[in-house]
């Protein structure tokens, strides 16, 4: 059996899809561990791998302390201005502390398995020790293609079936555009002083693994594009079904059994630093249209008195429990809160605020499954009209029950850890 180091961080939608591929490695003998700020540990201490720290405490306990950052970053300026902070101050004020636990962690290891974001750091630590690293990829937006343009570019929106100059055009911009604006002078200094060459756009198109790369998603929501390489796999989305042996609380339980079918309202990482007056407002029209409701809203220490007085308020539970007793689900659009909904077969309604969720709201629209609706002006009654829309529309349920059945056929984890140790077999 192998040893397999897996590492990320930042967003719980950025660790949560590598724990079922880490216990599904553990599994089947795998020495796995987990390279992962401490903040997340308390959540993945009885999952079957071992832990260690990743070097950075980049989680959404120091997230939370830069709420205004992540309200500013709806826009494709406000999104990457986020993105420069995050990787500057978690990733690259700390990189010598991250490569030093990186390497505490990849000891005797014959394996990486990285975040794409991530391997600005991960990659060092595994070329420094001859070991393939593989890139679990989250984000199809991402990822350059003729058949698309960069999440963010202008028009694209628009743009449906771009030119093949057009589209080339506009990713070498970006390219340029993240060498210069996330650090490339400072990582590729690094790297020189260990002895690696330079990597241009290290947190673009750095984190492509050339051994494999794994897409943690379901071709279903994304197909692969046509000039993908052909180690470019898809593997189905590995979708967290939460902490080891944690059950429902009993009272949500009883609450979900008391009364129709409730709207589940969750944000996730965002719930602590981001929710402003979110929860109030989708209570208020709730409320207004008789509709029941449960509410995720993580550790809740800045809910207002009158959203901490409801009795249908919790800070967290396993969302794939609560999901399937659920009508619809009003979410911020992470990967694995989508991931989660579309497994389940519940409609959803995105309101999003970064690139990747902004994609996903879009995606949803286009296939049926789901409502896009932005925060601002005017939000409760374009809230109530998707909520409207999901109820009376049976198409919407249609698809999201078509799309369930399809997800269902899947299995992330296994194709997973099957690809992982086809590669090591190598």
């Amino acid at each position: 059996m192998s040893r397999i180091t897996v590492v990320s961080m930042a967003f719980w939608g950025d660790v949560m899809p590598f724990v079922p591929i880490a216990n599904e490695l553990a599994g089947r003998g795998h020495e796995v561990t987990f390279a992962v700020p401490e903040g997340f540990w308390p959540m993945l201490a009885n999952e079957a791998f071992s832990l260690a720290p990743a070097g950075t405490q980049f989680s959404p306990r120091e997230l939370d302390a830069h709420g205004d950052l992540l309200r500013r970053a709806s826009s494709p300026l406000g999104t990457a201005r986020a993105a420069r902070f995050w990787i500057g101050e978690f990733g690259v004020r700390p990189l010598r502390s991250i490569h030093a636990a990186l390497m505490d962690a990849t000891t005797d290891a014959d394996m990486v398995l990285t975040h794409p974001t991530a391997a600005f750091a991960s990659r060092m630590v595994a070329e420094q020790r001859d070991i393939p690293w593989v890139t679990g990829h989250l984000f199809p937006m991402l990822i350059p293609t003729t058949e698309h343009l960069p999440a963010g570019w202008p028009l694209e929106k628009l743009v449906r079936r771009p030119s093949k100059r057009h589209a080339r055009f506009a990713w070498t911009t970006m390219e340029r555009m993240s060498a210069r604006m996330m650090y490339d002078r400072e990582i590729n200094a690094q790297r020189v002083a260990l002895g690696l060459r330079p990597v241009r756009a290290n947190a673009m198109l750095g984190g492509l693994s050339p051994f494999l790369v794994l897409l943690l998603w379901s071709r279903v929501w994304a197909p692969p594009a046509s000039d993908w390489p052909e180690h470019y796999t898809a593997t189905g989305f590995t979708i967290w079904p939460g902490p080891t042996g944690q059950a429902l609380p009993a009272a949500l339980s009883t609450y979900l059994d008391d009364g129709d079918p409730p709207v589940l309202v969750t944000l996730g990482t965002s719930a602590a630093s981001n929710a402003g007056d979110f929860f109030d407002t989708v209570a208020e029209v709730l409320d207004h249209t008789g509709r029941r409701g449960v509410f995720l809203v993580g550790s809740g220490d800045k809910l207002s008195a009158r959203m901490a007085a409801r009795h249908d308020v919790w800070g967290f539970a396993p969302i794939t429990k609560v999901l399937p007793r659920c009508s619809a689900v009003v979410h911020a659009g992470g990967h694995g809160t989508t991931a989660a909904a579309l497994a389940a077969g519940v409609p959803s309604v995105v309101v999003p605020m970064l690139f990747d969720q902004q994609w996903h709201a879009r995606r949803a629209r286009e296939l049926g499954v789901g409502a896009h609706v932005r925060r601002g002006r005017a939000f409760a009654p374009r809230l109530q009209r998707a909520l409207d829309s999901i109820r009376d529309d049976h198409g919407v349920r249609a698809a999201a029950s078509a799309i369930r059945s399809q997800i269902g056929a899947e299995n992330g984890p296994r194709n997973a850890a099957d690809k992982i140790e086809a590669l090591l077999s190598q």
